[in-house]
């Protein structure tokens, strides 16, 4: 690639969206295996991130370059559905710690 957007601070953004989905999937299946404790808030940080990239990457096609990429629009829906599930293992990691905490009240 060449071109003004081709690099962010001399690295390529496909660099780094390669780097974040990797560690997302380590972080994924870190979850999956259950080791739940300090996982969730480190998946929890780079998918907002993720969401936040997704949205600047959107709207740079759409408003300044005025053209789409199909690759990535469906890496920006991957990012953005990755933080939906970010919201809800978080949601259900306080729920959980929630309901500890009343039934050792009782």
């Amino acid at each position: 690639m060449t071109g003004r957007y081709a690099t962010v601070l001399g690295v390529p953004p496909s660099l780094i969206g390669s780097v974040f989905f990797v560690a997302m999937f380590h972080l994924g299946i870190a979850l999956i295996t259950g080791r739940r404790g300090v996982v969730v808030r480190a998946y929890d940080l780079p998918a907002f991130v993720g969401v936040l990239a997704a949205v600047v990457l959107f709207l740079l096609p759409a408003v300044v370059l005025k053209a789409y990429c199909t690759y990535c629009l469906a890496t920006e829906a991957i990012a953005l559905s990755i933080r939906a599930g970010s919201l809800l293992v978080t949601s259900s990691a306080d729920g959980g710690a929630s309901e500890e905490a009343d039934s050792g009240r009782r």
